[in-house]
């Protein structure tokens, strides 16, 4: 990482660190655990539910350039062999040049929980942190949920049901035509240039890139939509400055601003 980029990401820390006592949580954030249902395969479909204060916003998995990662922690549950989040399609939120990726209002995450013993109960525990920002504050909220998945119900609740259906389209369902990237080193960084061939553009989507390596950091640096072709530029570094390899199979290359979110796994080299 650059000298400039350690001294920005400081500043960055300092500020959102000298916000966080200014409100209470609560008037921001109420969050509840869904117990959802279990499905014929044995996995339960429960739901992380948040509703935020007017004004105020979290952030998506990959929270752009102003967001704040979430990070969630399942070790104290029991009978859980994984628990899989699922990410309805964002909004995109503009402020001072900058952009940010998440949610306002509420939003239902489903949790895709797989147990460890298909026939019992499920105790789920999570620590969650979040962050919370409105257009001049970030504060980090700390959340605990808690409860039982149990075994016997089938009643399919509506919030979760409704998050399942604004998930983003594949690829395939999209119709998308072609992926390719293209990879150089620049400095002590990779440049990542990929083109998607979309059915049908909009002219305001943008491609967000993510590595599936949670070291990588990804900075983007142009969106240019021309015709049914979307082109991205980012770079990429290692947080620690170090070497590292890029998987092009690995990479989700996720489409905004269209009708519909579009999640395309993996591209081919050009």
């Amino acid at each position: 990482m650059t000298i400039d980029k350690k001294c920005a990401l400081a500043l960055a820390l300092c500020f959102f660190a000298v916000q966080t006592s200014a409100q209470q949580p609560y008037q921001m954030l109420d969050a509840k655990l869904l117990p959802g249902w279990r499905t014929d395969d044995g996995t339960h479909l429960a739901g992380l539910h948040l509703e935020l204060g007017t004004g105020w916003k979290t952030y998506w998995r990959s929270p752009g350039e102003t967001g704040i990662p979430p990070i969630f922690d399942w070790t104290e549950s029991s009978n859980i062999s994984s628990i899989e989040v699922e990410w309805p399609s964002p909004m995109i939120f503009t402020q001072a040049g900058a952009r940010s990726i998440g949610y306002s209002g509420q939003v239902t995450l489903p949790l895709r929980v797989t147990p460890e013993n298909i026939g019992q109960p499920v105790r789920i525990v999570g620590n969650i942190d979040l962050g919370v920002c409105s257009e001049d504050l970030c504060v980090p909220v700390p959340l605990s949920v808690s409860g039982y998945l149990p075994s016997t119900s089938f009643d399919i609740d509506p919030h979760i049901s409704a998050a399942l259906a604004s998930l983003p389209l594949s690829g395939n369902e999209a119709s998308v035509k072609d992926v390719s990237c293209r990879v150089q080193p620049v400095d002590d960084e990779l440049q990542l240039d990929v083109e998607i061939a979309l059915p049908r553009s909009y002219g305001r989507e943008i491609a967000v890139v993510e590595t599936g390596n949670p070291a990588v950091l990804v900075e983007s640096r142009h969106n240019i939509v021309k015709g049914n072709s979307l082109r991205t530029q980012v770079r990429l570094y290692h947080m620690e400055g170090r070497a590292f390899g890029l998987d092009r199979s690995r990479l989700r290359i996720t489409v905004l601003g269209g009708p519909h979110a579009v999640e395309i796994i993996g591209c081919s080299a050009s």
